[in-house]
């Protein structure tokens, strides 16, 4: 079917939050208060900032993440691995600069 599926299960965030986080990551506020009253800090959250871009960078609705999966046309798949990679290099930076 040419589909890649995306799951978010494993993200540490509760997907029924997921919109009102990013809303205030896009606001470049520095924490969310979680409905249990903790506080998630937006700084340096790579989750966050992963998401972000996902879904910048792929045109999906925030509607999108209440589904199961988040669907994509496979060639999209360039732009999810290049995208990782990205993710993986800000990490080696952190660990180089400060060991």
């Amino acid at each position: 079917n040419n589909l890649l599926n995306i799951s978010l299960e494993n993200l540490d965030i509760k997907k029924e939050e997921l919109k009102y986080i990013l809303q205030k990551y896009k606001l470049k506020k520095k924490y969310h208060r979680l409905r249990d009253g903790t506080f998630l800090s937006l700084e340096n959250n790579r989750e966050v900032e992963f998401l972000e871009n996902l879904l910048d960078g792929m045109d999906i609705s925030y509607k999108e993440l209440d589904n199961e999966f988040i669907s994509l046309p496979i060639n999209r798949s360039f732009y999810l691995e290049k995208l990782l990679k990205l993710m993986d290099r800000k990490d080696d930076k952190k660990t180089t600069e400060f060991p």
